[in-house]
Order: structure tokens, then sequence, then C-alpha cells
């Protein structure tokens, strides 16, 4: 549940609604964790990523994709706030995120 709540708002909650939002806010935090450990391994692996002036995260199969891919999009878009101008995409297979700077 997310504060402050009205009186309103807490005679028409559902326990339904409560588990939704729980399932939520567990799967942004799950997001929030796979970028730092894709801001973490880019990090260790730097000295080969300035040679081939890229980086390709292998920890996409992590994402959600069921019902839609709304999880995806928001993991890229939030790659993309962390490399700024730099090409992202994902490789046809979906097994990694690819972040270019050349």
């Amino acid at each position: 549940m997310k504060f402050p709540v009205t009186r309103e708002q807490l005679q028409t909650y559902t326990l339904e609604a409560h588990q939704k939002e729980e399932k939520e806010e567990e799967i942004q935090k799950k997001l929030s964790d796979y970028l730092r450990g894709l801001c973490s391994e880019f990090s260790r692996n730097m000295e080969r990523n300035l040679k081939l002036k890229e980086y390709a995260w292998t920890g996409l199969h992590l994402i959600p994709v069921a019902p839609d891919e709304k999880y995806l999009q928001q993991f890229i878009e939030k790659v993309r706030t962390l490399f700024i101008d730099c090409d992202i995409s994902i490789d046809i297979t979906r097994r990694y995120v690819l972040i270019k700077w050349s």
C-alpha cells in the first residue's frame, strides 16, 4: 500500500490489489538489483569493454516478459538513463543487452 492513504481508499482496498502491489514492488526491486549487477559487471570488465567499445550483458533472461514486455521495456529505459547517448539494443534471440559507444 502506498502512503499517505485516505479513508476512502482503505474502504475500497482489496486483498487482490494489495497482492498486486506487492508483486509489482518485488519486480521493481529485482529490476533495480539487475541494473546494479549490470553496472558492477561492466566495471569489472572495463579493460575488455574499452578495447571493444561495447559491452554485452547476458542477464537478459532474468527480466520477466510475461504477460507482456512491460518490464523489459522498463529495464531498457533504465539502462538508457545509465548509458547516456550509447546505442542500446537487444539481440534477436533475446539473450543479451548490447551497449555500444563507438
